[in-house]
């Protein structure tokens, strides 16, 4: 089933409302701390890090140092993204990164496998 067809720069350009930001930590934090933060859509962990989609409107840098000032953490690594035809993807399909993961993975078994 074809959901989307475009080019890939409209494709992507189709999800830039928001901002994303991948954000690692000196220390553990909680998930359910992170998820009160202001204008944030969604949140995922990978690895060490976490991949942070806020809304548009917000100051989401901003919002994460003050955040980890507070809880007296140190940022290690801050990237803002652009939005990736994957996040494109992820969007229009409405599929987690974990969905996709996980996906991939088993395609790899089945490959071994077979």
């Amino acid at each position: 089933m074809i959901v989307a067809l475009d080019s890939p720069e409209r494709l992507k350009a189709n999800v830039t409302g928001d901002k994303v930001v991948e954000v690692t930590f000196n220390a553990p934090t909680l998930e359910s701390d992170l998820e009160a933060l202001s204008g944030l859509v969604e949140l995922h962990k990978l690895g060490d890090k976490y991949r942070i989609t806020f809304a548009g409107d917000g100051e989401p840098v901003s919002d994460l140092v003050d955040y980890a000032r507070i809880r007296s953490l140190r940022i290690e690594a801050l990237n803002t993204l652009r939005p990736s035809l994957e996040d494109a993807f992820l969007k229009i399909t409405g599929t987690s990164p974990d969905e996709v993961r996980s996906e991939k993975e088993q395609q790899k078994q089945r490959r071994m496998d077979g």
